[in-house]
């Protein structure tokens, strides 16, 4: 009877450490499946970022903002006057110099 309980507990132990194995692999797999979806999202945000950055630059270039300068609605916009303008000079950064 003792040599029967040990065998049952033996085989109640594997089953669980068993169980937790297919588990842990389960979960792994479902990443694996997620990995090739999510590139697929990361492509196509990388690809709208682009797009939305030739969009901003090509609403900055300086052709489309002298066409904005000429239309009726920008009108109130004035340029500033020389005394107005602050510059900020740029830090000047000293060479490196290697002994």
């Amino acid at each position: 009877m003792l040599l029967l309980s040990r065998l049952l507990l033996c085989i109640a132990v594997a089953g669980v450490f068993l169980y937790l194995y297919i588990n842990k692999v389960n979960d792994l797999t479902e990443l694996r499946l997620n990995i090739p979806i999510l590139a697929r999202e990361l492509k196509e945000i990388k690809e709208k970022n682009l797009e939305l950055q030739y969009l901003i630059d090509c609403f900055e270039s300086p052709l489309h903002l002298i066409e904005m300068a000429d239309k009726p609605e920008f009108g109130h916009l004035k340029y500033p006057m020389v005394e107005d303008i602050f510059f900020i000079p740029e830090p000047q950064i000293a060479p490196c110099s290697y002994e």
